[in-house]
């Protein structure tokens, strides 16, 4: 569902802010080589699920 490619520190592209988080990929395509802090990749893991469940 997701490809981690990278482990860094920058600003996550959901919230703005300067945090340690991934660079993901997800096989849908619907994001491609999106920094995110882990709390935000939690929280839009949680999103798709949900569509995924509908």
């Amino acid at each position: 569902m997701v490809r981690i490619t990278e482990v860094k520190k920058g600003k996550c592209s959901l919230s703005g802010k300067e945090c340690t988080g991934v660079v993901v990929t997800f096989d849908d395509k619907s994001f491609e080589n999106l920094f995110l802090s882990w709390n935000a990749l939690r929280q839009l893991l949680e999103l798709k699920l949900k569509q995924v469940a509908k």
